[in-house]
């Protein structure tokens, strides 16, 4: 998927997302468009990532809980 064609996504299970050198492993939840705030397991504040930054979603080779999910998409082609 063409991450440059997402506003914004969230997630009800952990997903593991890499950015650059970071690796992180939580739910995410929306946020402006272009960015998701990745909600910390451990309580605090949310930390907001630029779409633009993240490399990989599940990458191959790290162990995810699977689970059942839709994706619903809106759009607004002019």
């Amino acid at each position: 998927m063409d991450l440059a064609k997402v506003k914004t996504f969230s997630t009800d299970e952990p997903i593991v997302i890499k950015t650059g050198d970071t690796t992180l492993s939580s739910k995410v939840t929306g946020g402006a468009d272009g960015t998701v705030q990745v909600v910390p397991v451990a309580g605090g504040s949310p930390q907001v990532i630029a779409l633009k930054d993240v490399a990989k979603i599940n990458p191959p080779g790290r162990r995810t809980r699977r689970s059942s999910s839709s994706t619903t998409s809106n759009g607004c082609r002019t």
